[in-house]
């Protein structure tokens, strides 16, 4: 699995999800029915290079998927550097799969 860094996203498996003013987003989708947007560019606020959200797909296109802050990852939609990503990335690809 590879890693986000500061220069881009990177981590396998995801696509991009559209340029944005400012920045890029890009989209993950785990085998577990949770996903996750990450952006990154300079519509950010708080200093910290990426923003995560959690997502739960409620269907198989592309686009069906709606934000979730119901999960052990995240409450609300997270900030931080690559490292962070990368660990949040993770743990939603370790929770358990949606019913």
């Amino acid at each position: 699995m590879q890693g986000l860094n500061d220069e881009g996203l990177v981590f396998e498996g995801g696509h991009p999800g559209g340029a944005m003013i400012g920045g890029d987003q890009r989209l993950y989708r785990f085998d577990n029915g949770y996903g996750a947007s990450v952006v990154n560019g300079s519509m950010i606020t708080g200093g910290a290079p990426f923003e995560l959200a959690v997502l739960a797909y409620i269907g198989p296109g592309e686009w069906d998927f709606e934000l979730t802050y119901a999960t052990p990852v995240a409450e609300d939609v997270e900030r931080g550097d690559a490292a962070d990503v990368n660990r949040m990335l993770s743990e939603i690809a370790a929770l358990p799969k949606r019913g």
